[in-house]
C-alpha cells in the first residue's frame, strides 16, 4: 500500500511527510510525483509567488491535504490573472526589436550623400 494511501482522509485535513505529499493527486505532473527538491523549493521559495504552507511534525516537515488543496488554488487565480495581462516578455522583445530597426534606419540615413541638385550653367 502506498504511503499517501495509509494516511488520514484528504477531507479531515491530516498532515502528511513531505515524501508522501509528493505522490498527492494534486501534486502529480503527468502521472509522475514531483520530486522531492521541487517541493522543497516550492515550500521555502514558492512558485510565481505562492508558497506551499508546511509545518513540522513529530520532528519532520508536513504538510496537510488542505494546504495542498490552497496551494493549487492560489496558483489556478494567479494563472487566470495573468491571462488577462499581456506578456512582459514578448513587450520587451518587441519594443527591442523596434528600437533596433529605429537605429538601423538612422544609419542608414546617416550613410547617404545628401542629394544635391545639381545646377546646369549655360555655356557662355
Amino acid at each position: 500500500m502506498d504511503t499517501f494511501e495509509k494516511v488520514v482522509d484528504p477531507g479531515e485535513g491530516g498532515f502528511i511527510s513531505v515524501e508522501a505529499a509528493r505522490r498527492h493527486p494534486l501534486l502529480v505532473v503527468d502521472g509522475k510525483p514531483v520530486h522531492l527538491a521541487t517541493l522543497m523549493r516550492w515550500i521555502y521559495q514558492g512558485l510565481r509567488g505562492v508558497k506551499l504552507e508546511a509545518r513540522v511534525v513529530g520532528g519532520r516537515l508536513a504538510v496537510s491535504h488542505r494546504e495542498i488543496q490552497e496551494f493549487n488554488k492560489r496558483l489556478e487565480e494567479k494563472r487566470l490573472l495573468r491571462l488577462g495581462q499581456p506578456n512582459r516578455r514578448a513587450i520587451a522583445r518587441r519594443n527591442a526589436e523596434a528600437a533596433a530597426a529605429e537605429k538601423s534606419q538612422k544609419l542608414r540615413n546617416a550613410n547617404r550623400r545628401p542629394n544635391r541638385a545639381r545646377r546646369h550653367v549655360a555655356a557662355r
